[in-house]
């Protein structure tokens, strides 16, 4: 997938959740580690979802009962969102961001 991306002409990838919770949707012999070092190959710069003590804080983990109180704790601490001067330092592995997946579908729960 990465060396599709990067022929595509993409810089940033940003499809690993390091949660310990989600590894299995990676494969049995699979995991964000492996997916990681796969991108490690490319030119792809790697920006991994927010996490808090290895806990998942996007999507979905915003409304199940357990990951909840730590989800939401983590985005009030998130770093203040990039001035549009700024946006190339998503581009920048060396600027440490946090990454976040929020999806409207994730707020159309019980009819909206």
């Amino acid at each position: 997938m990465f060396p599709t991306l990067e022929q595509q002409g993409f810089r940033v990838d940003s499809s690993i959740n390091p949660s310990w919770l989600v590894n299995r949707k990676y494969g049995k012999v699979n995991s964000w580690k492996t997916t990681n070092d796969a991108v490690q190959t490319t030119s792809l710069v790697e920006r991994p979802w927010k996490t808090r003590w290895t806990l998942p804080t996007c999507g979905p983990a915003q409304h199940i009962p357990g990951l909840r109180w730590n989800a939401k704790a983590a985005w009030k601490r998130l770093s203040k969102p990039l001035t549009i001067d700024a946006m190339n330092h998503v581009e920048d592995s060396t600027v440490e961001l946090d990454t976040i997946y929020w999806h409207i579908l994730d707020h159309a729960r019980n009819n909206g």
